[in-house]
């Protein structure tokens, strides 16, 4: 069997290099074995890029002098380490593979994060599942371990998607985090997550943007409400995953060189998680249906309105409602 990807998963080794020593490191593995070869220190951060992470809050197991040398890997990676939480196994007992989730929640729970830091576990061998779900429940705020970050980099880089409505609830989190970096929002610990008009708007362009591109449903379902999600359209009704993929199939088979110009984007906030938008916009494109000898040029005056919600702090379509289309001189008939 044929690799197409790997992870080194050690934290340890890989700091005593430093950032650049181990980038290095991979690229010249990557260049043996003729596949991308990450340390899990470089998988994270790729992911800090992705996220648009520049602060973290340490939580470590190690001995304080590897807990030292991770907090100057990082520092020399750029990023600024605003605390660290030390969550040793027990009594003097540096053991990270004897960590419980116990130990690891006890420390947290009471604590105040500074304000737009990111909680990054260290250590391979510290078991973190069962501590991120439960922390996942009660925050917005972005959660990267070692290991998270090692199968987000591996799935991603074999073009698997983890940010489907299948995918696991964690990393369909970072797969949204990732978006909302994306539209300039910003989950951390800290701070109260509200939808914002601003938020609203710059879904909404991201949303059309990726329209008109014709990106892949993989690229599209981070910008979806993974519940209730419906799409009226002229070709129909549409719900769920199968209503996204079926109605994404019609549209770029059909049509092509697709322009969308919004002329108007009105948001009325209903609560801190929901809104609700009506769009108007000029849509151009040409369309194909075969067995025709030709295409033919298209173009309307579209309203459409959109349901929007907060999910895990970002904002995130739920229904898409085609309210009237009308055909603009020159048109072709749909």
């Amino acid at each position: 069997m044929r690799l197409e990807a790997a992870v080194v998963a050690c934290s340890a080794s890989h700091y005593l290099l430093g950032p650049e020593g181990d980038r290095v490191f991979c690229e010249s593995l990557s260049a043996k074995t003729g596949y991308p070869v990450v340390s899990s220190t470089q998988a994270i951060l790729a992911a800090c890029e992705a996220l648009g992470v520049d602060r973290l809050t340490l939580v470590s197991p190690y001995e304080p002098w590897l807990t030292e040398t991770s907090r100057r890997f990082w520092e020399a990676a750029g990023l600024r380490v605003d605390e660290v939480v030390a969550v040793p196994a027990g009594e003097d007992l540096y053991d990270p593979y004897r960590v419980t989730t116990a130990t690891l929640l006890d420390p947290l729970r009471a604590r105040d994060f500074p304000e737009g830091t990111t909680l990054l576990f260290t250590g391979t061998g510290m078991a973190t599942l069962e501590a991120l779900e439960e922390l996942a429940r009660g925050t917005d705020g972005v959660l990267l371990t070692s290991n998270l970050a090692s199968a987000w980099w591996a799935l991603r880089e074999v073009e698997v998607g983890c940010d489907g409505f299948e995918a696991h609830p964690l990393l369909r989190r970072l797969e949204r985090a990732a978006a909302a970096a994306r539209t300039g929002a910003r989950n951390s610990f800290g701070q109260r997550q509200v939808l914002t008009e601003s938020a609203v708007r710059q879904l909404v362009e991201v949303w059309y943007e990726a329209l008109d591109r014709h990106e892949p449903v993989e690229e599209l379902q981070p910008l979806l409400s993974c519940e209730g999600l419906s799409l009226h359209q002229r070709e129909g009704d549409f719900a769920g995953p199968d209503g996204l993929r079926a109605w994404h199939e019609l549209v770029t088979h059909r049509f092509f060189d697709e322009r969308r110009e919004l002329s108007a984007v009105d948001v009325r906030l209903r609560d801190d998680s929901s809104a609700e938008v009506r769009v108007r916009f000029n849509w151009r494109a040409t369309e194909w249906n075969p067995p025709a000898a030709g295409s033919r040029r298209l173009g309307s005056d579209v309203s459409e309105s959109l349901g929007v919600v907060l999910e895990d702090g970002v904002p995130l379509i739920r229904t898409l409602r085609l309210e009237s289309h009308s055909p603009t001189p020159g048109s072709a008939p749909l």
